[in-house]
């Protein structure tokens, strides 16, 4: 009887067993790195796709900010996001 390592006495499994498993391990995780990357960018895309929704709709006047004028929102540069991060606002 051949003798059995730590790993395959762990999981009961024969060594060419543990082999294959161990080398499509780092596999996995590239593709689960790579799934949770999309999510991020997919989400992010969203979020600033609706700060440009906002906006538009902002300069079309068809909604508005009552926030006073010393507001975080009302700063050049920051003012896309006013719609799709609300918080922190001082409201008159």
């Amino acid at each position: 009887m051949p003798a059995v390592g730590r790993r395959e006495a762990r999981y009961g499994r024969t060594r060419a067993a543990a082999t294959s498993r161990t080398v499509d391990a780092p596999l996995a995780k590239g593709y689960s790195l790579r799934m949770r990357q999309r999510a991020v960018f997919l989400v992010g895309t969203f979020w600033v796709g609706a700060a440009l929704i906002g906006h538009a709709k902002e300069r079309r006047g068809a909604i508005t900010c009552e926030c006073q004028d010393d507001c975080w929102c009302k700063k050049p540069g920051v003012d896309l996001f006013r719609w799709v991060l609300p918080i922190g606002h001082k409201l008159s």
